[in-house]
Protein backbone atom coordinates (compact mmCIF):
# COMPACT_ATOMS: atom_id res chain seq x y z
CA UNK A 1 0.00 0.00 0.00
CA UNK A 2 1.22 3.22 -0.70
CA UNK A 3 1.25 5.99 1.82
CA UNK A 4 -0.19 9.51 0.84
CA UNK A 5 -0.08 12.95 2.36
CA UNK A 6 -2.26 15.63 2.06
CA UNK A 7 -1.63 19.95 2.35
CA UNK A 8 -3.60 22.87 2.03
CA UNK A 9 -1.94 25.86 0.33
CA UNK A 10 -2.78 29.33 -1.33
CA UNK A 11 -0.66 28.22 -4.34
CA UNK A 12 2.04 31.49 -3.99
CA UNK A 13 4.34 29.08 -3.09
CA UNK A 14 4.31 26.29 -5.90
CA UNK A 15 7.66 26.44 -7.42
CA UNK A 16 9.05 23.35 -9.60
CA UNK A 17 11.15 22.26 -6.97
CA UNK A 18 7.86 22.57 -4.30
CA UNK A 19 6.21 20.87 -7.36
CA UNK A 20 8.23 18.04 -7.95
CA UNK A 21 8.36 17.23 -4.37
CA UNK A 22 4.83 17.34 -3.78
CA UNK A 23 4.12 15.03 -6.60
CA UNK A 24 6.77 12.35 -5.90
CA UNK A 25 5.90 11.68 -2.04
CA UNK A 26 2.47 11.39 -3.33
CA UNK A 27 0.38 14.40 -1.71
CA UNK A 28 -3.33 15.41 -2.40
CA UNK A 29 -2.80 19.19 -2.43
CA UNK A 30 -5.84 21.61 -1.72
CA UNK A 31 -5.32 25.47 -3.40
CA UNK A 32 -7.33 28.09 -1.89
CA UNK A 33 -9.28 29.87 -4.78
CA UNK A 34 -12.36 32.27 -3.55
CA UNK A 35 -14.05 33.20 -6.17
CA UNK A 36 -13.13 35.07 -9.97
CA UNK A 37 -9.93 37.03 -10.02
CA UNK A 38 -11.78 40.38 -7.95
CA UNK A 39 -13.44 38.37 -4.89
CA UNK A 40 -10.00 36.05 -4.67
CA UNK A 41 -7.78 39.13 -4.64
CA UNK A 42 -10.19 40.92 -2.13
CA UNK A 43 -9.32 38.56 0.90
CA UNK A 44 -5.70 36.76 -0.26
CA UNK A 45 -2.97 39.57 -0.50
CA UNK A 46 0.77 39.29 -0.09
CA UNK A 47 2.09 41.77 2.37
CA UNK A 48 2.60 44.34 0.17
CA UNK A 49 -1.17 44.15 -0.79
CA UNK A 50 -0.88 42.97 -4.09
CA UNK A 51 -3.74 40.41 -5.06
CA UNK A 52 -2.33 36.72 -5.14
CA UNK A 53 -4.67 35.57 -8.30
CA UNK A 54 -2.40 35.42 -11.00
CA UNK A 55 0.17 33.43 -9.61
CA UNK A 56 -1.80 30.85 -7.93
CA UNK A 57 -3.63 30.12 -11.42
CA UNK A 58 -0.36 30.50 -12.77
CA UNK A 59 1.30 27.75 -10.66
CA UNK A 60 -1.86 25.47 -10.86
CA UNK A 61 -1.57 25.56 -14.30
CA UNK A 62 2.56 24.69 -13.98
CA UNK A 63 1.28 22.06 -11.86
CA UNK A 64 -1.23 20.47 -14.16
CA UNK A 65 0.59 20.72 -17.61
CA UNK A 66 3.67 18.90 -15.36
CA UNK A 67 1.98 16.20 -13.53
CA UNK A 68 -1.92 16.20 -14.41
CA UNK A 69 -4.69 17.05 -11.94
CA UNK A 70 -5.11 14.08 -9.85
CA UNK A 71 -3.18 15.73 -6.96
CA UNK A 72 -5.68 18.90 -7.05
CA UNK A 73 -8.41 19.68 -5.63
CA UNK A 74 -9.13 23.28 -4.95
CA UNK A 75 -10.81 25.35 -2.00
CA UNK A 76 -13.03 28.09 -1.89
CA UNK A 77 -14.18 29.77 1.25
CA UNK A 78 -17.89 31.44 0.56
CA UNK A 79 -18.41 34.98 2.55
CA UNK A 80 -21.48 37.61 1.81
CA UNK A 81 -19.20 39.79 -0.25
CA UNK A 82 -18.79 36.47 -3.11
CA UNK A 83 -21.74 34.56 -2.19
CA UNK A 84 -21.95 33.93 -6.22
CA UNK A 85 -18.89 31.58 -5.65
CA UNK A 86 -19.97 29.17 -8.58
CA UNK A 87 -18.73 31.47 -11.01
CA UNK A 88 -15.37 29.84 -9.61
CA UNK A 89 -16.54 27.15 -11.75
CA UNK A 90 -15.89 29.29 -15.34
CA UNK A 91 -12.31 29.49 -14.08
CA UNK A 92 -11.36 26.49 -12.62
CA UNK A 93 -12.90 23.93 -14.55
CA UNK A 94 -11.05 25.34 -17.93
CA UNK A 95 -7.94 23.97 -15.89
CA UNK A 96 -8.92 20.89 -15.67
CA UNK A 97 -9.11 20.58 -11.78
CA UNK A 98 -11.94 17.89 -11.33
CA UNK A 99 -13.02 18.87 -7.52
CA UNK A 100 -13.97 22.07 -5.88
CA UNK A 101 -15.09 21.81 -2.24
CA UNK A 102 -16.79 24.75 -0.96
CA UNK A 103 -16.75 25.72 2.64
CA UNK A 104 -18.90 29.30 4.25
CA UNK A 105 -16.62 31.58 6.18
CA UNK A 106 -16.38 31.31 10.03
CA UNK A 107 -19.65 33.51 10.44
CA UNK A 108 -19.20 34.67 14.00
CA UNK A 109 -21.49 37.54 15.30
CA UNK A 110 -24.11 39.09 13.25
CA UNK A 111 -21.84 42.27 13.25
CA UNK A 112 -19.21 40.48 11.49
CA UNK A 113 -18.26 40.92 7.62
CA UNK A 114 -18.81 37.81 7.59
CA UNK A 115 -22.07 36.78 8.69
CA UNK A 116 -24.89 35.09 6.54
CA UNK A 117 -28.55 36.89 6.48
CA UNK A 118 -31.13 34.45 5.93
CA UNK A 119 -31.76 36.37 2.38
CA UNK A 120 -27.94 35.36 1.92
CA UNK A 121 -28.17 31.77 2.84
CA UNK A 122 -31.27 31.43 0.56
CA UNK A 123 -29.32 33.14 -2.59
CA UNK A 124 -26.65 30.49 -1.75
CA UNK A 125 -29.46 27.52 -1.60
CA UNK A 126 -30.87 28.70 -4.34
CA UNK A 127 -27.66 28.67 -6.35
CA UNK A 128 -26.41 25.51 -5.42
CA UNK A 129 -29.97 24.12 -6.59
CA UNK A 130 -29.73 26.00 -10.03
CA UNK A 131 -25.67 24.48 -10.36
CA UNK A 132 -27.03 20.86 -9.66
CA UNK A 133 -29.38 21.26 -12.10
CA UNK A 134 -27.23 22.34 -14.54
CA UNK A 135 -24.71 19.45 -13.48
CA UNK A 136 -27.63 16.75 -13.94
CA UNK A 137 -28.84 17.76 -17.27
CA UNK A 138 -25.60 17.84 -18.64
CA UNK A 139 -25.05 14.17 -17.29
CA UNK A 140 -28.16 13.73 -19.19
CA UNK A 141 -26.71 15.11 -22.75
CA UNK A 142 -23.87 13.38 -21.88
CA UNK A 143 -25.20 9.96 -21.12
CA UNK A 144 -27.64 10.35 -24.33
CA UNK A 145 -24.79 10.85 -26.53
CA UNK A 146 -23.07 7.45 -25.48
CA UNK A 147 -26.62 5.92 -25.89
CA UNK A 148 -27.39 7.34 -29.03
CA UNK A 149 -23.67 5.41 -29.98
CA UNK A 150 -23.92 2.22 -28.59
CA UNK A 151 -27.82 1.73 -29.25
CA UNK A 152 -28.38 1.43 -25.14
CA UNK A 153 -31.75 3.23 -23.80
CA UNK A 154 -31.83 4.19 -20.46
CA UNK A 155 -34.93 2.88 -18.80
CA UNK A 156 -35.17 6.82 -17.00
CA UNK A 157 -33.79 8.87 -19.91
CA UNK A 158 -30.99 10.34 -17.51
CA UNK A 159 -27.84 8.87 -15.97
CA UNK A 160 -27.72 6.01 -12.80
CA UNK A 161 -26.65 7.27 -9.77
CA UNK A 162 -23.27 5.52 -10.60
CA UNK A 163 -22.87 7.77 -13.08
CA UNK A 164 -23.33 10.82 -11.03
CA UNK A 165 -20.58 9.92 -8.09
CA UNK A 166 -17.92 9.11 -10.88
CA UNK A 167 -18.68 12.06 -13.18
CA UNK A 168 -16.53 14.73 -14.28
CA UNK A 169 -17.17 17.11 -16.94
CA UNK A 170 -15.74 16.90 -20.17
CA UNK A 171 -13.29 20.05 -20.77
CA UNK A 172 -14.18 21.54 -24.35
CA UNK A 173 -17.69 19.96 -25.50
Amino acid sequence: NMVSYGITTNGTQLTEEIRNFLHKHNFNIAISIDGQKEEHDRYRRFANGAGSYDIVRKNIISFVNQYGNNQLVIKSVITPANKDIFRIFDEVLPLGIPSIHISPANVGSSNSQFYFTSEDCAYIKNRFVEKADKIIESMRIQAEMVDNKSGHKREYGYAPLFDLVGFKPRLGH
